[in-house]
C-alpha cells in the first residue's frame, strides 16, 4: 500500500498575505505590445482618412469651377457664333452684284454705231461697311439685331466672365492652365489643425470628429476613441 506524503499545512495568516501579495493592481495603466500598436494604427488611420478627405475636398472644388467655366465658354461661343451669322447675312445682303457674263457671239461688231461709251464700273464698298448701310449723314447704321447681340455678350463676359478672371488672379492655375505650386499645399497644417480640435473634443467629453471612410465600415469612431 503506498503511503501519501502529507504536505505541511501552511498557517492561514501567511496564506492570506500571500493571496494579497499575488492580487494584480488593476488601477494601473499598463499597456501591452498589441493595445499599443493598435492604438498607433487607429491614429495612422485616422490621419490618413482625414487626409484624403481633405484632399477630396479640395479637388472637388477645382473640378466645379473648371466645369463651370467651360460651360461659360460654350455659352459665349454660341453668342459668338450668333453674331457672326447675322453679319455675315448682312454682308451677302449689301454685296454687290456679279456682273452676267455676255452671251456667245456678241461682240463689239453687234454694238450699234454712236452709242454711249461704256460707264466705269462702280466702285466696290468698303468689305468692313458691307451690312451697315449708311444714313443720310452717310455714316454707319448697326442694325439692331446685332447690337442686341453684342450687348448680351458684352455683359456676360463682363458679369460671369469677371468672376473667373478674379479666380484665377487669386489662385493660378484654378479655372485654366496648370499650377505652378501643388493645389494640396497646407494640407497636413490642416489636417493636423483638425485632428487637434477632435482631440480637445474627445478629451472634454464631446463626440469626436466621424471621418469617412468608404473602405472600412468596420472601424467607427467610438472604436478609435475606446483605444485611449
Amino acid at each position: 500500500m503506498v503511503h501519501r506524503r502529507s504536505l505541511p499545512l501552511l498557517d492561514t495568516r501567511l496564506t492570506g498575505v500571500i493571496s494579497v501579495a499575488l492580487q494584480p493592481d488593476y488601477s494601473e495603466a499598463v499597456d501591452d505590445p498589441i493595445a499599443s500598436a493598435l492604438r498607433q494604427s487607429q491614429e495612422e488611420l485616422r490621419r490618413v482618412l482625414a487626409t484624403n478627405k481633405t484632399r477630396k475636398q479640395r479637388l472637388v472644388e477645382i473640378a466645379r469651377d473648371r466645369l463651370a467655366h467651360q460651360e461659360y465658354m460654350e455659352a459665349r461661343d454660341s453668342l459668338d457664333k450668333n453674331i457672326t451669322t447675322v453679319y455675315t447675312k448682312l454682308q451677302k445682303k449689301d454685296a454687290p452684284k456679279s456682273i452676267k457674263k455676255k452671251k456667245k457671239g456678241a461682240g463689239p461688231a453687234n454694238d450699234h454705231a454712236g452709242s454711249e461709251p461704256p460707264q466705269p464700273p462702280a466702285p466696290i464698298p468698303c468689305p468692313a461697311a458691307l451690312g451697315l448701310g449708311p444714313d443720310v449723314d452717310n455714316k454707319l447704321v448697326i442694325p439692331d439685331t446685332l447690337k442686341d447681340l453684342v450687348r448680351t455678350r458684352k455683359q456676360w463676359v463682363h458679369a460671369v466672365g469677371g468672376v473667373f478672371d478674379s479666380k484665377q488672379k487669386e489662385s493660378l492655375g484654378r479655372i485654366w492652365g496648370l499650377p505652378p505650386k501643388s493645389v494640396f499645399e497646407g494640407v497636413d497644417e490642416e489636417v493636423r489643425i483638425a485632428l487637434g480640435k477632435d482631440k480637445e473634443k474627445t478629451d472634454g467629453g464631446g463626440e469626436p470628429m466621424q471621418v469617412d471612410n468608404p473602405g472600412d465600415s468596420a472601424v467607427s469612431g467610438k472604436q478609435v476613441n475606446g483605444l485611449h
